[in-house]
């Protein structure tokens, strides 16, 4: 079963969008660091655990790699959105203009 990691933001969003219990009924397992529910959500949202979001540990390495990860995707999405603009760009210029 695919293990989704989340932060706070993604969960207070689907929250508000109503859409928690759908999520979990998902199947997926959901998860968060535990530093991250006790600082952030444990407060306004105990009932997280009992939807079934899972806590866990996360060590500096597991850390560093989700931090590499996130940056490594966010360089290819930028790389494809500059191709992509680009060629974009150079097809709306190789088009003949439009008669009036």
């Amino acid at each position: 079963m695919p293990v989704l990691i989340s932060d706070a933001n993604v969960l207070i969003d689907m929250e508000v969008g109503e859409l928690l219990q759908l999520m979990f009924s998902l199947p997926h397992e959901f998860a968060t660091p535990d530093i991250l529910y006790a600082d952030e959500l444990e407060e306004h949202h105990p009932y997280l655990p009992q939807l079934g979001l899972q806590l866990r540990q996360l060590d500096g390495d597991r850390v560093n790699s989700a931090m590499d990860y996130h940056h490594r995707s966010l360089a290819e999405n930028m790389r494809w959105h500059s191709r992509s603009a680009s060629t974009s760009v150079r097809a709306r210029c190789r088009r003949p203009p439009i008669a009036r």
